[in-house]
């Protein structure tokens, strides 16, 4: 993907959101915006033939689940409370210390489960020789040393380095975008340099050997191969199947897709619907669908499925947007997807002058064991540091607690407090 929208472009958007140049701020769907503003549409429709599709979100998933992530409460207020600056951190680049503007780094996804925070990236390459996919870890990580897949070319780096691996999917393709980890299973979106696009998707239960599950290759409405897949967004549904969704560039074009059956590694996919951006409803007068460099499918606890999409406009500054999700049978009698737009964060890449993050590179969101909203997000490409080395910086965007739960656990402190001086006095 990669490119920015241009001056021209950018203004007339500054100019319908009622602005003169680009105005910086924030805007969220109040929670009881009548339905006739936001296009109401359900998560279920029938389609020609009478048989209904259902897009709910699974809502049952626990904190380190193999199949799916946990669902977000409240995603609209969590977007609200994410600190607008991040926690600052870096990694060291490895094996893919390569990486340049022309071939950057597309996507960020922490790994599921407890314990140290690990991360899966991806990036363009230069040529198909060059590794795809690569994994982050704390330096003093041992990490698992399971053998690798043998349809990887797997790549190490020298102790220390803390991107430890990196894997080519032994393509010819030299651009693998924006994907997304749910649970143990990885969406990886590839394209360029060779016919066609595909979607593969991995088991990374074991990241330093990730199993190659099945191959998706991107077609059109009509069957017709695509060659454009700079986004690959999966997300598990409430009767067991997945939604797959491919960007084509820029994501200003999505394809939707709806598992025929439970098993990501052998179902076929139904084709639902050829998604246009000039088709975006919204809640909150913004009626502009970014150029995101990374669209995250998100489970809302109200079953409700969110699409959260980063990226960078003309002016430099970095925003993540929130859709909501629904279906709906169209005058033909077939599926069609609605997207409603329902608030925009506008996040702080740089800290003290120096850039450490960039929503046009890789981002990703992740819902931790305490429920809050995380949001990670990096360079483009590695900077030279101390020694040699090259390494990528990275921010990590956190949601605050609701005020009430900070009011009940100052209350819990006050009676575990208490306790103790009865029982003391006793």
């Amino acid at each position: 993907m990669g490119g920015l929208r241009s001056v021209a472009a950018g203004a007339a958007i500054a100019l319908s959101m009622g602005a003169s140049g680009c105005a910086v701020h924030d805007a969220y769907q109040l929670p009881a915006a009548p339905s006739s503003t936001i296009g109401a549409a359900g998560s279920c429709a029938r389609d020609r033939d009478g048989e209904e599709v259902c897009l709910r979100a699974r809502t049952d998933c626990s904190f380190d689940a193999l199949d799916c992530d946990p669902a977000l409460v409240d995603p609209v207020g969590q977007l609200r409370r994410l600190a607008p600056d991040g926690q600052p951190s870096s990694f060291g680049a490895g094996p893919m210390v390569s990486v340049a503007r022309p071939n950057h780094f597309q996507t960020v996804q922490r790994l599921a489960g407890a314990g140290p925070a690990r991360f899966l990236v991806t990036r363009s390459t230069a040529t198909p020789r060059e590794t795809d996919f690569g994994l982050v870890e704390p330096w003093d990580r041992a990490g698992d040393r399971g053998p690798a897949a043998a349809d990887l070319r797997i790549a190490t780096s020298r102790p220390g380095n803390r991107l430890t691996r990196a894997f080519d999917t032994g393509t010819r393709y030299t651009h693998a975008g924006g994907g997304q980890r749910v649970g143990r299973l990885f969406a990886v979106p590839l394209e360029r340099d060779a016919a066609g696009s595909e979607v593969f998707i991995y088991d990374v239960s074991r990241p330093s050997s990730p199993r190659l599950l099945s191959i998706v290759p991107h077609v059109g409405p009509a069957g017709e191969a695509v060659d454009q897949a700079g986004t690959a967004s999966l997300a598990a549904l409430a009767d067991g199947h997945y939604l797959l969704v491919i960007g084509r560039r820029h994501a200003n074009r999505l394809d939707f897709y709806r598992s025929a059956t439970t098993d990501v590694a052998t179902t076929s996919w139904r084709y639902i619907d050829d998604w246009s951006e000039r088709e975006l409803r919204t809640a909150i007068g913004d009626r502009d669908f970014g150029d995101y460099q990374n669209l995250a499918l998100v489970p809302g606890a109200d079953g409700a499925l969110y699409m959260l999409g980063s990226h960078r406009d003309w002016t430099g500054h970095d925003w993540l947007d929130l859709h909501r999700l629904g279906v709906e049978r169209d005058p033909r009698g077939g599926l069609s997807m609605v997207i409603t737009k329902v608030a925009r964060k506008h996040l702080r890449c740089y800290l003290g002058g120096t850039e450490h993050c960039d929503l046009d590179a890789g981002a990703g969101s992740y819902v931790g064991a305490d429920g809050r909203l995380r949001v990670y997000a990096i360079t483009r490409r590695p900077a030279p540091r101390r020694g040699g080395s090259s390494a990528v910086a990275m921010m990590a965007f956190v949601s605050a607690p609701k005020p009430a739960t900070r009011a009940r656990i100052a209350t819990s402190r006050a009676r575990t407090r208490q306790r103790h001086v009865r029982a003391a006095v006793k």
